[in-house]
């Protein structure tokens, strides 16, 4: 069924039931009389059925076989104008989002108009000259002079045309040409000819001079259906073709008719529709090459720069529920709805460099009652209220210190390789108690409960940070990071395997789960309805709704993930000795970030936005 709505903004808005689909396409109705020209960029969701929940919009859309391919939104589209052969790649301006494996399809950005008539027409100007951009006419010979003539003479820049009229239209006129140059002078003119071979066209909006264009349908003024031109001239509805890229401009001779007129094209061989993958060889933060299945070659490209521009869609469903796995099979009960989209920008993005007040190994920071505490391994602390002027904190004593938390009024730090324990309201005065074992890694505090944890089985919980309880974890191993949720679950990652834990009695009791790879997991966070992991040294990462069940995802590049946070609705992981980071709405999909300076970042927190300017 197909519903129409009409104002001020004219839209359409279908809705029918699938034919079928994957994680990349949907078959729409059979009875669809729609067009890609009406679908392009509109939003499809399926409202019900196999795959509710699923959207994106339409990026390319095959009218014969019903077929859309739909576009993921989080991923804005890029726009190439070249293609090398010299290496078989494709230009853009940034392929942060474009990584390695990511799904493509690929457009002609086109302008589709009508021509009605084609125009010859010659004026001799028998005395005139240019110089600088002026034609100054002395005298006129045959013919009437118009905007968009194409000039030739002696000493008259190929190319050369009228581009408006400054005063006069015979003898003594002054026009205006698209070209500066000395072509006569007002002592000794030439003759210069004017020469008119102008197409009609109802519109040249979005059109270029440069652009390629093919006439198709009922042709006529001497030009041939399906041959490539380019535009040479454009003025108003008009333009002047050339047969070749800057050639001369194509004689058309005085006629009228209807022939259908589009502009652009795909550049370098590539197919408009069809489906590619972006893959690793000649791989740049400018260029990538394509395959046309997942690892596969190269496609072989020609160099093109000129001619056209194309847009680049990454492809694939996304979900309403950010992280839900997408069905790898559409059918039948999949209803959808295609519907406008409304877009709009992400907020600027970037980061300020600040200075801690004294250098050390510093390992961890929290934030709480105002204030940002970090420490470090050799027992400093340091206090910021904004996190970005800071102040020496009081010394925890000792060292090994590895973790700081904030909770009931206290920030409290764990040690290492000791049972010791600091506690602080301010981060100036530390004072010490003991959790009764030997090193812990890690110390969260959630529903009014600190629990810290390390290597082996012990894991401490207090309320208090002075007295401590102990359970125990389902196997020994490295405990790397813990975090709680809101949904009443605590979770434990270990690193160097695929261990996790979780808790769901305040820490009183763990039970094992596994996360969905062997890894070097460091961090682990909530946020958003969500579990997120990552790890150190790959591009692996996971996330889970309940802290027992988990989904792999894919980190923008492998490196040194050592922490992950969430606030404001994203999460951001750091990457140690780097300056790279990530940011991600949902754990499944991430975007590469660029922090302003390479260092040691081995934590990370959100706290007090109102700070920020």
């Amino acid at each position: 069924m197909l519903f129409r709505s009409v104002s001020q903004s004219r839209y359409i808005t279908a809705a029918n039931q699938a034919q079928a689909g994957n994680t990349q396409t949907i078959t729409i109705a059979s009875n669809d009389q729609n067009t890609f020209a009406t679908y392009s960029g509109m939003r499809i969701i399926i409202t019900s059925g196999t795959g509710v929940g699923q959207y994106g919009y339409v990026a390319y859309y095959d009218a014969v076989g019903k077929v859309v391919t739909v576009g993921r939104e989080s991923i804005n589209a890029l726009v190439s104008t070249s293609t090398s052969g010299l290496n078989n790649t494709i230009s853009v301006s940034d392929t942060t989002q474009f990584a390695p494996g990511q799904a493509i399809i690929i457009t002609p950005n086109q302008q589709i108009t009508t021509a009605y008539n084609t125009i010859h027409t010659v004026a001799t100007m028998t005395s005139a000259y240019i110089n600088g951009n002026t034609l100054n006419v002395v005298t006129m010979g045959a013919g009437a002079i118009t905007v968009g003539m194409v000039l030739t003479g002696i000493g008259i820049t190929a190319g050369t045309y009228i581009t408006g009229n400054v005063s006069g239209t015979g003898n003594g006129s002054v026009w205006n040409v698209n070209t500066p140059q000395t072509a006569g002078s007002q002592v000794s003119p030439i003759t210069i000819t004017g020469t008119n071979n102008l197409i009609t066209l109802t519109s040249t909006s979005g059109m270029a001079v440069g652009e390629q264009i093919v006439f198709t349908g009922s042709v006529f003024g001497n030009v041939a259906s399906g041959t490539t031109y380019y535009i040479t001239s454009i003025s108003g509805n008009q333009i002047s073709v050339s047969a070749t890229y800057n050639g001369s401009v194509f004689a058309v001779s005085n006629a009228t008719g209807s022939m259908t007129a589009t502009a652009g094209g795909m550049l370098g061989g590539l197919a408009a529709g069809t489906g590619y993958y972006v893959i690793a060889a000649n791989y740049s933060p400018t260029s990538f090459s394509v395959s046309t299945s997942l690892g596969g070659a190269a496609v072989t490209l020609t160099t093109q720069t000129y001619g056209s521009s194309m847009t680049i869609n990454a492809i694939g469903w996304e979900h309403i529920n950010p992280g839900t796995p997408i069905v790898s099979l559409l059918d039948s009960t999949s209803v959808y709805s295609i519907e406008p989209a409304v877009r709009f920008s992400a907020p600027a993005y970037s980061t300020t460099t600040t200075v801690l007040p004294s250098t050390n190994s510093w390992v961890d920071v929290t934030y709480g009652n105002g204030k940002f505490i970090t420490v470090s391994q050799a027992g400093s602390s340091a206090v910021s209220t904004s996190g970005q002027g800071w102040s020496i904190g009081g010394s925890l004593s000792g060292s090994g210190w590895s973790a700081v938390a904030y909770g009931n009024g206290l920030f409290v730090a764990v040690n290492s390789v000791s049972s010791a324990i600091r506690q602080s309201s301010d981060g100036l005065t530390w004072t010490s108690s003991s959790g009764g074992a030997a090193g812990y890694s890690a110390i969260y505090y959630g529903n009014g409960r600190f629990i810290a944890i390390g290597t082996g089985t012990d894991v401490a919980y207090s309320s208090d940070s002075f007295t401590w309880n102990h359970a125990t974890m389902p196997s020994s191993s490295s405990w790397a990071d813990l975090t709680y949720s809101s949904i009443g679950t605590w979770v434990a990652i270990a690193t160097g395997g695929n261990i996790a834990a979780y808790s769901t009695d305040n820490g009183a009791t763990w039970q094992s789960t596994t996360l969905p790879g062997a890894a070097n997991w460091s961090a682990v966070s909530w946020g958003n309805g969500r579990f997120v992991a990552v790890a150190y040294g790959s591009a692996t990462a996971a996330y889970s709704f309940d802290g027992v069940t988990w989904i792999a995802s894919t980190m923008p590049v492998a490196t040194n993930w050592s922490d992950v946070s969430y606030g404001q609705g994203l999460f951001v992981a750091v990457a140690s000795g780097t300056n790279t980071a990530a940011t991600s709405q949902d754990g499944l999909y991430w975007k590469s970030r660029t922090l302003s300076a390479t260092g040691s970042w081995g934590a990370v927190v959100f706290g007090n936005p109102g700070s920020l300017s």
